[in-house]
Formats: structure tokens, C-alpha cells, sequence
């Protein structure tokens, strides 16, 4: 969650889809753990 919040302000709605696939390689790692 952290990390999202660094990213949203470091890059707005710029890189939306961007935004979007991180949160998927988050769900990925999570399942992971």
C-alpha cells in the first residue's frame, strides 16, 4: 500500500494502466506468500 502511494504521487494519472499492472503483480505475490 505503501508503495502504491509513492507511486500515485511520483506518477499521477499518467501512468494509469501502469498503476494497474503493479496492483496485479501485487495480487500475484501475494498468493505467492
Amino acid at each position: 500500500a505503501i508503495c502504491r502511494r509513492l507511486l500515485s504521487n511520483n506518477f499521477p494519472q499518467a501512468n494509469l494502466k501502469f498503476h494497474n499492472i503493479l496492483d496485479r503483480v501485487y495480487q500475484e505475490l501475494e498468493k505467492l506468500k
